[in-house]
């Protein structure tokens, strides 16, 4: 599932599939069960590369480049305060909603 989110004038496209969280998990320390857990009260540092690997895997998933960096995403919620919101609202839809079931396949 991808969805698109407007940061600026531009529409970028947001996956929070399987590899976007495989890539954050293993970057950022995060286990699967905590996947589930990610909402406001999650620290900052790792906010910021939850979005940075959603907007990656979107674009990878679209073959579209994104040259940006976790501190321009940084920069950019710091422009438009409604960007950490409205990302963490896109992750609940595509993954919280729809999380993996422990016990089955493995997890």
């Amino acid at each position: 599932m991808i969805d698109y989110i407007k940061i600026g004038k531009t529409e970028y496209p947001v996956r929070f599939g399987i590899n976007a969280l495989r890539v954050y998990s293993g970057e950022y320390d995060v286990p699967i069960v905590e996947l589930g857990r990610i909402d406001k009260k999650t620290n900052l540092f790792k906010l910021m590369g939850l979005l940075l690997a959603g907007l990656k895997d979107g674009a990878r998933t679209e073959k579209k480049e994104f040259p940006f960096t976790v501190e321009d995403v940084s920069d950019w919620a710091d422009e438009d305060t409604t960007l950490l919101e409205r990302m963490l609202n896109i992750y609940r839809k595509q993954y919280v909603g729809n999380p993996p079931t422990p016990g089955k396949a493995g997890i």
